[in-house]
């Protein structure tokens, strides 16, 4: 299942070793970071979330297309492509949610272009996003 929704969705990134506590309750997650996670300006209409079943692992997939980078998302998106992270962003109900975790995290890959970048965020997981609890 592949979906794309023409709303910004907030996303951001948080690396793995950053969370001081991941609690997962179900449905919905709670993080307790180090410090706050990465914003990204992605374009209206690019972020794609895929999720594929694979036995009894999911697949997940989510690209997005971003603003032209300035020196500091540069810098940490190079810092960030060599961890594992988390991925937090809205949903099209407008929902907080939480893909990835400490035991399931996502790979960052980027390319940059003339007046953007494309990032791409993949993993394996055991369920779908999680709700981030408030």
């Amino acid at each position: 299942m592949k979906r794309t929704v023409s709303v910004n969705h907030n996303l951001s990134l948080l690396e793995i070793n950053a969370i001081w506590r991941f609690d997962n309750m179900g449905l919905s997650a709670d993080i307790l970071a180090l410090h706050p996670a990465l914003p990204l300006k992605e374009i209206p209409g690019s972020l794609q979330i895929s999720s594929q079943g694979d036995g009894q692992l999911i697949n997940k997939t989510i690209t997005a297309e971003c603003g032209k980078l300035n020196a500091g998302i540069h810098e940490s998106l190079q810092l960030l492509s060599n961890m594992p992270v988390i991925a937090i962003y809205d949903d099209a109900a407008g929902n907080r949610r939480i893909c990835g975790s400490p035991d399931y995290p996502l790979i960052l890959s980027y390319e940059e272009g003339e007046e953007s970048f494309m990032i791409t965020l993949s993993g394996k997981m055991t369920k779908t996003d999680f709700y981030l609890h408030a």
